[in-house]
């Protein structure tokens, strides 16, 4: 045998029918205190930064990279203006 119950209540009546505590106020003050933390930490904003966090190798790998290239460069630049 198989029965449903349907029950139309709100979240409120809810809590108060199973005897839980409401919680809205505690609710409240918590989502003050991380708004002021968030709008406080985006004046600190960096975005470079926050991508060195991610992939702090790979930005290193770029550098070295490119100073590779520069390096190897440089001298063959340097003999073509000095056969000129």
């Amino acid at each position: 045998m198989k029965f449903s119950i349907e029950i139309d209540a709100t979240p409120q009546e809810v809590r108060e029918t199973l005897g839980l505590p409401d919680i809205q106020a505690v609710q409240e003050r918590m989502i003050e205190r991380i708004e002021e933390r968030v709008m406080a930490s985006v004046d600190e904003y960096d975005p470079a930064k926050l991508l060195t966090m991610f992939v702090p190798e790979g930005v290193r790998f770029f550098d070295g990279l490119q100073k590779t290239i520069f390096d190897g460069i440089s001298p063959l630049v340097g003999k073509s203006k000095k056969k000129d």
